[in-house]
């Protein structure tokens, strides 16, 4: 049988410390800016809900995922939707910049060496 790719998205919020991961496999969906988006707006309406008005958000400059036309089209259905008014996402320099979530990946990544996972 052939292994299965897992995709994750991690959240990490600098206000509280919390680390949030979406993670799904490919048999359920893929990679692009429309799952990244999903992700996204759960997790942001999620804060809104809780009283946040204001989302700043860092991210790579992957152009597949995070820095199109799609990831904008959802910000502005979130200020739209809920009582968000401002959202300021930045976009780091590839290769020249390390996110916090870098770090929870690699917490994962170290826990699961040499282990199989199945859904």
């Amino acid at each position: 049988m052939k292994p299965t790719t897992v995709y994750n998205l991690g959240i990490h919020n600098l206000s509280t410390g919390e680390v949030l991961m979406h993670v799904w496999d490919e048999k359920v969906a893929s990679r692009g800016s429309e799952e990244i988006s999903s992700c996204l707006l759960k997790y942001c309406s999620d804060r809104a809900a809780s009283g946040v008005q204001v989302i700043s958000a860092f991210s790579d400059a992957c152009g597949g995922q995070n820095e199109n036309f799609k990831v904008v089209l959802m910000w502005m259905y979130l200020c739209l939707t809920t009582d968000i008014v401002e959202v300021n996402h930045r976009f780091m320099i590839s290769g020249h910049s390390y996110l916090p979530n870098d770090a929870d990946s690699g917490v994962i990544e170290r826990a699961s060496q040499n282990r199989n996972f199945y859904t």
